[in-house]
């Protein structure tokens, strides 16, 4: 080498470089692998997903058409019903007919009574079928507002009876008091009709069926216990869970009945549900069902749009003590009997509105205020029955005050007696022109004072009877202010124009009169002492009479004509109001 280097030749030193393992031709293959892999992974994937979305496409389109398809069955089935019901009042009403009849043998009673009977329980399969139908399409609204439940159950138990003295049952109501709560009284009304019938169903002859109620304070919340019982076949343990779904029926072969849709329980769970309750079974083969539903039972616990329209004046009395400028009577104690009437006295001077208060206090309500301006906001609040009221106040006199009542809506219809010390014609012409009823001077005797407000009660009592057309309508101008009979008579007619309606109720009134339900309740109340719905219940319930009576028209028939959907609840009411079956009317009858 040094030699080289001597000679001038240049020394060469040859390096090979060994390519990294991820450049050789196995990385390269192994890269190529991968890549395809990858691919054939993503193409398989991207497939997979279009082939899953097809999938859940074509499973909502089915989802879709049988939803499709059983709302069509549904409205079919429904326009069905409607339709049944003419033959089936063709059906009922002769049978009815024939069943008063005094010629036939108790054999073909016999007959007749089954008849009967098959025909109401199919009218309870189509109303239950009708129910059904509104709570899938989610039409079903709460309309709570305060009852009495143990009316209801009365009610209810009532039109059971026949049927369990039929069978030998033994029926036992319980209730626990005179429970007072805010409930929708048709759905509760619903809720135990098809518990009774279910139970009455699975007993056997001889058994025991019982219903009780209470109410309960639980963490602060109050509720409302029911309880409907029997001692009948039982439900398996594998059924029990199973009973509210719809249209399913225990399949047990020892069931001793076997009838009905299977849509009865699921009705029930769905309207406790819709209360924001909660239902519980327990039952045991050959031992009985024991029902259990708790409902909230407080105001607090439903929200406005669930309210119906009621009154509210009940619910702002206790805090009336607090308003600085109304007095509390100490006669405004919570067991005076609320079927008192009210009286209102609107007196500045302490001494004298003591004393009125003291007389009335046996036959009255008494509310009382110390001046004009609160002697208003307090007549809308608790809506009197009549109005006592000095002249000369403060704030706001007796004549503005008296003005002001009426031409308010609220109040136009309430009866105004004034009392002053002036006794000159033009004030006397001053103060009836104004809308006051009566016009007494100071002193005046204090059975003159009772003999006019008497006669008041007496011609609202008058006014009620002609409303309901018991007598004539004539001199009404003697009784109401013109705006209030030209409301009186729109009322009325609007009813009768629309009797047909079974959606005729008081949300439709308020639309008509362009009214809160709240004001039109108190004015319909005050006017004719009725509930808005009591009073279309009221006025179809006469007129179904006349078409019994006078046109000659079958129960069903009378039923349907005026809106009634359900010819055994109409039967039931129709005897609550007369105090007879509506078979039972002969020529003799009048109202």
């Amino acid at each position: 080498t040094a030699d080289r280097a001597r000679e001038g030749i240049p020394t060469r030193l040859k390096i090979r470089i060994q390519s990294p393992w991820y450049l050789s031709w196995i990385a390269f293959a192994a890269y190529a692998i991968i890549f395809f892999t990858l691919l054939y992974l993503s193409v398989y994937a991207y497939l997979k997903r279009i082939e899953l979305r097809k999938e859940k496409e074509i499973s909502e389109f089915k989802i879709q058409h049988e939803h499709e398809l059983t709302e069509k069955k549904l409205a079919f089935f429904t326009n069905v019903s409607h339709d049944l019901k003419t033959p089936l009042t063709l059906i009922d009403a002769p049978v009815s007919d024939l069943m008063q009849s005094e010629n036939l043998n108790q054999e073909q009673l016999n007959k007749l009574a089954i008849i009967n009977r098959n025909a109401k329980r199919l009218y309870k399969l189509i109303t239950d079928l009708l129910d059904f139908r509104r709570i899938t399409q989610k039409e079903v609204v709460l309309e709570v507002k305060e009852t009495v439940i143990s009316d209801i159950i009365a009610e209810v138990s009532e039109a059971f009876k026949e049927e369990c003295k039929n069978k030998s049952i033994v029926f036992r109501y319980n209730p626990d008091r005179n429970i007072i709560g805010f409930v929708d009284a048709k759905k509760i009304e619903k809720i135990l009709w098809n518990l009774l019938s279910n139970a009455l169903k699975f007993s056997k002859k001889g058994g025991t069926v019982s219903i009780s109620a209470e109410e309960l304070i639980i963490d602060g919340n109050k509720l409302l216990k029911l309880v409907i019982s029997d001692n009948g076949i039982g439900i398996p343990e594998k059924d029990k869970n199973k009973i509210f779904e719809r249209f399913y029926k225990v399949p047990d072969a020892r069931s001793v009945n076997r009838e009905g849709t299977g849509i009865g329980l699921s009705i029930v769970k769905e309207l406790v549900e819709i209360h924001h309750g909660k239902i519980q079974v327990e039952s045991a083969l050959g031992v009985g069902t024991t029902f259990m539903i708790m409902l909230p039972f407080s105001k607090d616990s439903y929200s406005d749009h669930e309210m119906a329209g009621y009154e509210k004046a009940n619910d702002k009395i206790t805090g009336i003590e607090n308003n600085e400028n109304l007095e509390s009577s100490p006669q405004q104690d919570a067991g005076r009997s609320n079927k008192l009437p009210v009286i209102l006295l609107v007196e500045d001077n302490q001494e004298l509105r003591e004393y009125l208060a003291g007389h009335f206090e046996e036959r009255f309500r008494i509310y009382m205020a110390a001046d004009g301006l609160a002697g208003l906001k307090l007549s809308k609040e608790v809506n009197p029955d009549v109005i006592v009221t000095d002249v000369q106040m403060p704030n706001m006199n007796g004549y503005e005050f008296c003005k002001e009542i009426r031409h308010n809506f609220e109040t136009s219809h309430i009866p105004v007696i004034m009392l002053t010390a002036s006794n000159t014609v033009e004030h006397q012409i001053e103060g009836l022109a104004t809308g006051a009823d009566a016009y007494l001077t100071k002193p005046f005797d204090i059975k003159l004072l009772d003999a006019q407000v008497y006669s008041i009660l007496q011609n609202r009592k008058t006014l009620r009877k002609k409303f309901l057309g018991i007598d004539s309508a004539e001199n009404m101008q003697k009784i109401l202010p013109q705006k209030d009979i030209d409301f009186v008579l729109e009322l009325k007619l609007f009813i009768e124009e629309n009797i047909m309606n079974q959606k005729l109720n008081v949300e439709l009134l308020s639309d008509h009169f362009a009214v809160s339900l709240p004001q039109l309740h108190r004015k319909i109340k005050s006017l004719t002492d009725y509930t808005p719905n009591n009073l279309i219940k009221s006025i179809r319930l006469r007129r179904a009479y006349k078409l019994i009576y006078e046109d000659g028209f079958r129960v069903s028939e009378a039923a349907y004509q005026t809106g009634f959907s359900d010819p055994n609840y109409f039967t039931t009411c129709f005897k609550k109001e007369f105090g007879k079956n509506p078979s039972q009317i002969v020529s003799s009858d009048k109202i």
